[in-house]
């Protein structure tokens, strides 16, 4: 604030008066005693007022002082009271900021008396800041020397003159002041600025000001440079000469300040300055300080971690540090979880969230309400009933908190709005900073100011100033006894005593002494007074010592009675439950102890007096003992153990895989599982043997591991059976056997054959399809995990020419026929469209009919004829390019060469025809067909089915009633399934005899007749004959590829 002035003062001989008769044309005459010398002696009090009067506050003075201050020259003009003429109208120039200035100016007077009225403004440059109206003075007589007569103070006029602020703001309307609100540290400098409005809200620029702090002793201002002091608020205050004023609050704030921005931990003084990044890799939160500021904790990731390391040291969010320093609490979603500094030993904890210590064991946590609470869950009280979360401790123990976005102090009342974050206190109470509104807010705890933004935190959320306090000491470590009082060996004991971690009790470590050194017992239970732990079987006289992290104690300890430890196992070393064990004293005959095996196989008889003793062992039921039921034993201080074997019973068995299945052939490895009474499993054995129980299947084995194979399909699942041995015991088990269908599809043209991939093949059985493949690139197809049976094979017959032949097949798979196998020929059946190239061969000596259908033209084409001789010297390429169909002639020769295999299957693979009618060369064709001994030659014969373009046009002997053919030499009784029966001798005619047959293999098509047609046929002829050359028409066109 500046230093408010006195009023300022013009000095004596402000004016000097220069009385100069002669000089004044225009004065009139006075008597000679009136003429000399006179001077204006103007010496007045300045007092500056504002336009609307005095000033109204110290802080208007200071800025009209501040007006004043500019003030560098004054214009004085003076005026003869008696007729108001300027007699002087003068500038004078003066240095700024004086307290007291002399102005004076020569005028010619008429007499010594004479009055003047003088007028002042003062400006700085030609700015006008100050004006007074007139002021009415008159002239005093002076000596030679200029001074008055009488002395200087009968020459003095004292008077005050009202200079009135009339500089630039003198009618503003308003002032304003910003930022509103400034936040900085002790040290701190920050800038704040104003601006003076006139009624419409333009900028009045150049008007004086004064600045003034309300709290010195928290910051100080000067020309609106903000200096912090010490925590605290003041406020800013700008004031005009007219008394117009605006303020800024400010907040000077100490201390360090921990938040999260960007995903990271930071650390920045409140009120501004350097920042620096302490940890977190992008998804940082809720950083927590040591009480003592020393260590920063935060969660990231799910776990808590140290500032500067960022490794995970436990499981859990929202960190907060014990007074000791030693622990750490924290909140797994519901609960608490409890861990050392370093992440060790988490232990659960009670429920809450966002936990804040508030002593030694005590903590305030959020969960539906803020609660007071001791770790282990005890003393639960409510600190804020309702939806309040998100406490915060501060000094003295006041708890802060968050309750729909308020945040409140419990006892006291609310602090700030729109908080959506934890909040934290300064280490001296004054301040909370929470997050509100995409950053973080300062709120006095007094409530004594609006909350203010802190600078520069855009995006940050949850602050934790930094502690300046010191950490609490650990408790006291002692130890004070056991109870019960001996303790006895393998059972639970307490240790008494008073110091204990009672919140991990893992962190309590108990030490118990033994002959050569000393073992270790877990802790199962804690208190501030007490250990629980089991003794150990064996111990010796020594001391029993206790650690935690932050001390040790120790007690002096000797043992005094016995035990006896019974570990009962198979030789596997599996523990065996349910062993009773009787202990008798062989002293008096008393029984001193009994019980059974646990689920381990273990028992401990404890409390025993040292002494001789008799130990009684019953089996349970499932296992045999193996040694003495019996035994005398020397008990001593400590536990005696005793190992008993036993041999298990086995009560279940079970192999894996569960229900084998195998394929023919397929070998399948088996584990065998015995388990005793209890389901433990048994894995050895004195004697184990491996077997089959059915013929479908071969086993054998070694142990619990065996090998079963298929040998033969099974007619259903589960069929077979194989026995496994186990000691004296014999289990059978069953399995399925299932075998396959294989086979080729393979197309015969006249390029040689070729693989038929990609098509449909079909598998029926009872009638009915029951699975369906496709072949492969090689044009083989399987069927696989078939049980024992018969199945029909069902190739897909070709959409366009061609035909697959056999139709089908029926493979039956049974122990003589393991697998099955089905091959299929697919032929190209494309008409040939030129004429015909037909020979006869081997003796026909009749009609030659053959020749006639050509000749007459109902075939294209021509016809040859050569012996048997000419046909047995021609290889079969050579028939395949002379002759497209062969006609076998009655009565050939038997020495005919047309073996199935080496000439007649080529040429039909070839796409070649045939039409055999001889019955002297049927052995040749033994692999596809054979003739009946019981037969008849009648030319009475009837087309059993219609075949296209091979039965058109042509009677049966019964629809004509007479006989359709002329004769017949062959009777058929076994053929290919490939070829297809249509002729025969009707039951009516002596019959049924087949006669006819026909088939396609490969590309080539074949008919057999026991009809010789072109021995007999004739287009003239009878009715048979006649009947007989339209059927050789047929064969011919139908053999030959001309009809479909």
């Amino acid at each position: 604030m500046s230093e408010h002035r006195t009023p300022r003062l013009l000095g004596l001989g402000a004016v000097t008066l220069a009385v100069v008769v002669s000089a004044c044309v225009d004065a009139p005459s006075a008597p000679a005693d009136d003429v000399g010398s006179g001077a204006l002696f103007f010496a007045p009090q300045i007092t500056l007022v504002g336009p609307a009067g005095p000033a109204t506050s110290l802080a208007q003075t200071d800025a009209l002082d501040e007006a004043f201050d500019r003030v560098d020259r004054f214009r004085m003009v003076v005026r003869r009271a008696s007729d108001n003429r300027i007699v002087v109208d003068t500038v004078i120039s003066v240095t700024p900021g004086l307290d007291e200035y002399t102005l004076a100016a020569p005028v010619v007077i008429a007499s010594a008396d004479e009055q003047f009225l003088v007028s002042l403004t003062a400006s700085q440059g030609d700015v006008e800041l100050f004006s007074a109206p007139p002021i009415l003075t008159r002239a005093t007589r002076v000596d030679a020397a200029g001074n008055p007569v009488g002395g200087a103070a009968a020459g003095a006029v004292s008077t005050t003159i009202a200079l009135t602020y009339s500089g630039p703001g003198a009618t503003a309307a308003s002032v304003e002041i910003e930022p509103g609100q400034v936040v900085l540290g002790p040290g701190g400098v920050a800038t704040v600025a104003f601006k003076v409005l006139d009624d419409t809200g333009a900028v009045i620029a150049g008007v004086p000001v004064s600045w003034t702090s309300t709290v010195a002793g928290v910051a100080t201002v000067a020309a609106g440079n903000v200096t912090g002091v010490s925590d605290g608020i003041s406020e800013v205050v700008v004031t005009t000469p007219t008394g117009l004023q605006a303020s800024s609050t400010v907040y000077v704030v100490s201390g360090t300040l921990a938040f999260v921005q960007d995903g990271v931990v930071r650390t920045r003084a409140p009120g501004g300055g350097d920042v620096a990044e302490r940890g977190g890799t992008g998804a940082a939160s809720a950083p927590a300080w040591s009480p003592d500021g020393t260590r920063l904790f935060f969660a990231e990731g799910g776990s808590v971690r140290l500032a500067g390391d960022g490794a995970p040291l436990f499981g859990g969010g929202w960190p907060s540090v014990s007074p000791n320093g030693t622990k750490l609490a924290a909140d797994d979603g519901t609960s608490l979880v409890f861990a050392n500094d370093d992440g060790s030993n988490a232990t659960a904890g009670p429920s809450g969230t966002t936990p804040v210590w508030s002593g030694d064991g005590e903590l305030i946590v959020g969960g539906g309400s803020v609660q007071r609470v001791m770790a282990d869950g005890s003393g639960r009280s409510d600190v804020a009933a309702g939806s309040a979360e998100l406490p915060a401790l501060g000094p003295g123990g006041a708890v802060a908190y968050v309750d729909g976005g308020t945040l409140m102090v419990a006892g006291g009342g609310t602090v700030a709005t729109g908080v959506d974050g934890r909040p934290s206190w300064s280490s001296n109470g004054l301040w909370l900073v929470a997050q509100s509104g995409g950053g973080l807010v300062l709120a006095p705890v007094d409530g004594s100011a609006a909350p203010a933004a802190l600078p520069g935190l855009e995006g940050a959320s949850d602050p934790a100033f930094q502690p300046s306090g010191a950490l609490s000491a650990p408790p006291a470590l002692s130890l004070a006894g056991v109870d019960p009082d001996p303790p006895i060996p393998g059972q639970p004991v307490q240790l008494l005593g008073a110091g204990f971690d009672w919140i991990i009790p893992s962190n309590n470590r108990v030490f118990w002494p033994t002959a050569d050194s000393h073992t270790e017992t877990s802790v199962s239970a804690a208190t501030a007074g007490s250990l629980t732990t089991v003794m150990p079987r064996t111990v010796a006289a020594g001391q029993i010592r206790v650690e935690t992290r932050t001390a040790s104690a120790v007690l002096d300890f000797v043992p005094t009675l016995g035990a006896i430890e019974i570990r009962a196992t198979t030789r596997e070393g599996i523990g065996v439950p349910g062993v009773e064990a009787i202990v008798i004293a062989l002293a008096d005959g008393s029984e001193v102890g009994r019980g059974l095996t646990d689920e381990s196989g273990d028992l401990l008889l404890s409390g025993l007096v040292p002494g001789s003793h008799r130990l009684d062992l019953r089996q349970p039921r499932g296992f045999a003992l193996k040694g003495a039921a019996s035994q005398t034993l020397d008990i001593g201080v400590g536990a005696l153990v005793v190992d008993v074997l036993l041999t298990p019973l086995v009560d279940r068995i079970s192999i894996s895989p569960e229900r084998p299945r195998m394929a023919v052939g397929e070998r399948v490895a088996i584990t065998v599982q015995a388990f005793d009474l209890n389901g433990r499993p048994i894995t050895a054995f004195d004697r184990t043997f491996w077997g089959p129980g059915s013929r479908h299947i071969g086993a054998g084995g070694s142990g619990l591991n065996g090998i079963i194979a298929g040998v033969f399909p099974t007619d259903m699942e589960d069929q077979a059976l194989f026995n496994v041995g186990l000691n004296a015991q014999v289990f059978s088990f069953q399995a399925t056997v299932t075998s396959a269908i294989s086979g080729k599809i393979q197309k015969i043209g006249e390029d040689g054959t070729e693989a038929v991939k990609n098509h449909r093949v079909f598998l029926e059985q009872g009638g009915g399809e029951i699975a369906a493949t496709e072949t492969d690139s090689n044009g083989l197809y399987r069927f696989s995990g078939l049980l024992g049976g018969t199945y029909t094979v069902r190739p897909a017959q070709p959409s366009e020419k061609g035909s697959i032949s056999p139709e089908s097949r029926d493979v039956t798979l049974d122990e003589n026929n393991p697998t099955g196998k089905a091959d299929f020929t697919l032929s190209e059946t494309g008409l040939r469209t030129g004429p015909i190239r037909i020979v006869g061969v081997g003796n026909n000596g009749g009609d030659e009919a053959a020749d006639e259908v050509v000749s007459d033209g109902h075939i294209e084409g021509s016809v040859a004829r050569i012996s048997y001789s000419t046909f047995n010297a021609m290889s079969v390429a050579d028939l395949i390019a002379t002759y497209d169909l062969l006609i076998i002639t009655w009565a050939t020769s038997s020495s005919l060469d047309f073996d199935w295999d080496t000439r007649a299957r080529p040429f039909l693979e070839a796409g070649g025809g045939i039409l055999y009618e001889d019955p002297n060369n049927m052995s040749d064709l033994a692999a596809i067909v054979s003739r009946s001994d019981s037969c008849s030659y009648s030319g009475f014969q009837d087309f059993t089915m219609d075949v296209p373009g091979l039965t058109d046009g042509v009677s049966s002997a019964t629809d004509l009633g007479e006989n359709s053919l002329v004769n017949n030499h062959i009777c058929f009784s076994d053929w290919a399934d490939w070829l297809s029966p249509f002729l025969e001798i009707p039951a009516s005619a002596g019959g049924p005899y087949t006669t006819g047959l026909y088939g396609t293999w490969g590309a080539g098509r074949i008919v057999f007749t026991g009809a010789d047609q072109d021995y007999h046929a004739e287009d003239d002829g009878s009715v048979s004959e006649r009947n007989q050359f339209q059927f050789l028409i047929n064969i011919l066109k139908w053999a030959g590829r001309l009809v479909g």
